[in-house]
């Protein structure tokens, strides 16, 4: 947001400052060594008295998202080619199907999804299709634009999605694990309950549509 307000000159300044500031925070302590992405949160944690911070080491698909669009918008708004570098090293590991944010539930890598729902993965798809856009004919444009919009996290939905999923992707999920957000509110088991499609989960499908139609309507011409 800072950034977006900065490349507005909406109080330019103080909001280049305060991007800058949360960016570096971000990539000191939330950034995982080991792979490049993002994770959730750094929690305080209380124990016998003690207080101390602990990372949350969950990688929910946004968290990258969110980050290589503030690295982009950094880089177009400084002008530093470093913090492009950055954004494209963590799109990379976005997409690569052996670590993360892929589930790796499907043996076959080259039918594994995104593990996070619609709801979470609109920001990363955005993200990358925001790269690829300022990329154009490159090769890891040409992977975001294969690889965003085939994500689909259908094997929470019902049994006849979960089975439709083992077949298609070669999958080995073997019981449904329901998701409450595909759910009708209520008691009683999540199974149960009458499916329902939120319209979040609409708009968030049809926002990666969106963006990687056109950012393949871009790659035509």
């Amino acid at each position: 947001m800072a950034c977006r307000l900065a490349l507005h000159g909406v109080e330019k300044n103080h909001c280049m400052e305060l991007a800058k500031s949360c960016i570096d925070f971000s990539l000191e302590h939330l950034v995982d060594r080991n792979d490049g992405l993002v994770i959730d949160a750094i929690k305080r944690d209380v124990d016998h008295g003690e207080s101390t911070w602990k990372p949350d080491l969950v990688k929910w698909t946004y968290n990258t998202g969110f980050a290589i669009e503030a690295l982009l918008l950094w880089s177009q708004l400084s002008g530093s080619t470093a913090y492009l570098e950055i954004a494209k090293k963590m799109a990379l590991a976005a997409i690569n199907k052996n670590l993360a944010l892929y589930d790796q539930n499907t043996p076959d890598y080259e039918n594994r999804q995104w593990w996070d729902s619609t709801f979470f993965a609109q920001h990363l798809a955005e993200a990358l299709v925001l790269l690829a856009r300022a990329l154009p004919s490159t090769e890891l444009s040409h992977n975001i634009t294969a690889e965003v919009g085939r994500n689909l996290r259908m094997y929470v939905i019902d049994e006849s999605r979960l089975a439709t999923f083992n077949e298609v992707f070669n999958g080995s999920i073997k019981r449904l694990k329901p998701d409450a957000s595909e759910r009708a509110n209520g008691e009683g088991p999540i199974e149960d309950r009458p499916l329902i499609k939120t319209m979040l989960a609409n708009s968030a499908m049809a926002r990666i549509l969106l963006c990687i139609s056109d950012l393949r309507e871009e790659t035509k011409r």
